[in-house]
């Protein structure tokens, strides 16, 4: 079960291609798995073991790189399952967006004279030179204490691959602060100009009600390394 397991966590966040194998593995485990009490057939069992098989062959996968699995926590299993079916969402969402633009255009075109809801309203407020002053690791470091242990859901909107952000984990089991440090430094550095603050409040406003985040201390921060 950890086996199936991580192989459909760590091929969810990757690319939307494997979804139709994703799904074979998922539903596998959810069939042995979630069922208590449950029995199988020889020959379905037999069956479920050809189609494992078959998607771990064409995902290149094999039981032994993945039996690492095993130190995983049931609280990691359920915390990276849910980054799954959010990020899932998130695409499909964006999807949708874009399909219902390509048919009704004109509901589009109204946009930029509407408030921009991609940020705070109190941020949107503030003057345009403090929106766009270079983000800074004093703010990473400030903001940071106002962001709950499911920070990693802001690292996949910021599109730091799986194995930084496990990384980063790894190298600071024992401070969330410093995980999301080393996190927020991966991102800035992504950027062949400095990212503004702007853009590090958009990151995280779209994380918003995804993840634990303290906005009133947020503001605070920000407001506060302006003066």
């Amino acid at each position: 079960m950890t086996v199936l397991c991580r192989a459909f966590i760590d091929y969810s966040l990757i690319d939307r291609k494997y979804s139709d194998k994703v799904k074979i593995l998922r539903d596998l485990r959810n069939t042995y798995a979630h069922i208590p009490n449950s029995s199988r057939k020889q020959g379905d069992y037999e069956n479920d073991i050809a189609q494992i098989r078959e998607v771990f062959t064409e995902l290149s996968l094999s039981e032994d790189t993945l039996n690492e699995a095993e130190s995983i926590t049931p609280d990691d299993i359920e915390r990276r399952e849910l980054l799954c079916v959010i990020e899932t969402l998130r695409q499909e969402q964006a999807e949708f967006n874009e399909e219902v633009l390509k048919r009704f255009p004109e509901h589009g075109e109204d946009q930029p004279d509407q408030q921009d809801l991609s940020i705070p309203e109190w941020f949107r407020l503030m003057p345009p030179d403090q929106k766009q002053r270079i983000v800074t690791e004093k703010l990473f470091g400030g903001v940071a204490e106002h962001i709950g242990g499911d920070w990693e859901m802001i690292a996949v909107e910021m599109d730091i691959p799986k194995p930084k952000r496990e990384k980063s984990v790894a190298e600071n089991p024992r401070s969330i602060n410093g995980q999301m440090m080393e996190a927020f430094t991966i991102w800035k550095q992504k950027h062949l100009s400095p990212p503004t603050i702007e853009e590090f409040i958009q990151i995280l406003w779209k994380c918003n009600g995804r993840c634990c985040i303290d906005w009133e201390g947020v503001e605070e921060v920000v407001r506060g390394d302006w003066l």
